[in-house]
């Protein structure tokens, strides 16, 4: 399980090997969070979130966000790790 944190600048992932990666969110909108195993491909569904709300996810290959407006804002396509 991958546990999300947010803080008031930035999205803290930390994957299961408590390593952090981060995603910038553009102020305080609400942002969807899914996860996809193909890079090309968003989630069709995720976690609509907001600021200081922790949650863990189901584990996914790849992390994307989206703003409200459906627009995909930044995301580097975070690889999650893979349990073998």
């Amino acid at each position: 399980m991958t546990q999300k944190i947010l803080t008031s600048k930035e999205w803290v992932l930390l994957n299961s090997n408590r390593e952090p990666m981060v995603i910038q969110n553009r102020g305080f909108t609400p942002v969807e969070i899914g996860v996809s195993t193909d890079e090309n491909s968003p989630p069709s569904a995720g976690f609509l979130v907001k600021f200081m709300e922790s949650f863990a996810y189901p584990g996914g290959e790849y992390v994307w966000a989206r703003s409200n407006s459906e627009s995909i804002i930044v995301v580097d396509k975070l690889p999650l790790p893979t349990s073998q």
